[in-house]
């Protein structure tokens, strides 16, 4: 830029080549990393024995919830007990550790070594899923040796002894890295905002009033239903002033008991109304209603290309009504005839003009979840009960891809 001395748009014709030259550049050393990228994963899928796996591993696949698998980190790793050799490999949702077939300084030329064509490399142990994976900042908490990685998995403790103290704090930024990575990415998902860099990831498992039912009852009494079973309790804690005015021969716990009954129908009505709002649930008619679902068990789910045997599939369930979706838990027993028991509510407009959709999936660990089948049910087609009392509905999805048990309550709303 020095020597250029003509006008100023002419300078600034330059200024916009050099940048274009530099967005052409970088692009082309991005396609140049992701080709190698791809590379050295096609390499390792055709040159590691797999082993220890409940499903297949296809390395160039997508992971389950991170997008496309990366290759963070790998190098050579001695167990500091027994001296064993290990080749270690870090993608961004698991590790991988293995043994050579052949001298760890003969494994170490041939890694990604096109010339090499026969697999010389051994699974170690099971994959490390990254989320369950628990890094130490420092080793001394374990050992107290320098140059070792220290970590947790499953509550198994591992210590590694790395070549040299770089390449030990360059493994513990590529585990910290790959961790916090997971973390970022479902923050994202889940639309967690405002996140100190403290931040985690906490599962909570929501228990709900919604399958409480109002009855008429004996005075100064509360009688309710849930899930199939009556209580009843009486009221016996008075106001001050009932106290003060207490008339033995009145009926002194009314007031209360009212209170309790008046509040339960409050907080129903309440739940029912904010549903309907966060679904986004509007100009309803006046017929609109709420489906009481137990999703109980399936039956002869198919079994794909991922799995390797029946008895090893994790499926669940996904029932859609317009923007509401349940989702059943993975059942990790059962195999193709899992087990659930799951129950959840849908609120409906318009029992004669609106459909639900029953999906299965197989949950996978290390690849986008399989999907079996799905199916579109009309309202109008499901068991109504005029007696409060659910009845069993069968979703058949399909031929050969199996059917889906379920108990349903269908109930319009009082007016």
């Amino acid at each position: 830029m020095r020597t250029v001395t003509s006008s100023r748009s002419k300078k600034q014709d330059l200024l916009t080549a050099i940048e274009r030259a530099e967005i052409i550049s970088s692009s082309l050393n991005e396609k140049l990393l992701l080709d190698d990228h791809k590379s050295q994963l096609n390499w390792l899928q055709e040159h590691v024995v797999w082993s220890n796996n409940p499903e297949e591993i296809c390395l160039t696949s997508h992971t389950n919830e991170l997008g496309e698998r990366k290759l963070f980190y790998y190098g050579h790793l001695v167990k500091s007990k027994s001296g064993k050799h290990i080749f270690a490999f870090l993608f961004n949702d698991f590790l991988l550790l293995t043994t050579a077939m052949c001298s760890w300084h003969e494994a170490q030329k041939k890694l990604f070594d096109a010339r090499c064509h026969e697999p010389y490399l051994v699974q170690y142990r099971e994959t490390m899923l990254i989320t369950d994976i628990q890094a130490f900042t420092s080793s001394s908490g374990v050992l107290g040796l320098d140059n070792h990685i220290s970590f947790e998995y499953k509550s198994k403790k591992y210590t590694l002894k790395a070549e040299g103290a770089a390449e030990r704090k360059s493994w513990m930024n590529a585990l910290k890295h790959a961790i916090t990575d997971y973390v970022d990415m479902v923050s994202k998902r889940e639309r967690i905002v405002g996140c100190p860099d403290g931040r985690g990831l906490i599962k909570i498992e929501v228990v709900s009033a919604e399958n409480i039912a109002i009855l008429s009852g004996l005075d100064n009494h509360i009688s309710f239903e849930y899930k199939s079973k009556k209580y009843t309790l009486k009221a016996r804690v008075l106001l001050k002033e009932e106290r003060e005015n207490q008339d033995h021969n009145s009926n002194e716990f009314t007031i209360v008991e009212k209170s309790w009954m008046n509040a339960l129908k409050h907080a129903i009505t309440d739940y029912v109304d904010m549903v309907s709002k966060r679904e986004r649930i509007v100009g309803c008619p006046d017929g609109r209603g709420l489906i009481k679902i137990e999703v109980v068990s399936a039956e002869n789910i198919a079994i794909l290309s991922g799995s390797k045997d029946a008895t090893e599939i994790s499926p669940y369930v996904k029932i859609t009504l317009g923007e509401q979706t349940l989702k059943t838990s993975t059942s990790k027993s059962g195999g193709d005839h899992p087990v659930w028991n799951y129950q959840g509510q849908l609120v409906f407009c318009d029992l004669e003009k609106e459909s639900i959709w029953v999906s299965v999936y197989i949950k996978r660990r290390f690849a986008p979840d399989d999907f079996v089948g799905t199916k579109e049910y009309a309202l109008s087609t499901l068991p109504v009960s005029s007696n409060r009392i659910s009845k069993e509905h069968v979703f058949d999805l399909g031929e050969g891809l199996g059917a889906v048990k379920t108990k349903i309550l269908v109930s319009k709303f009082q007016s």
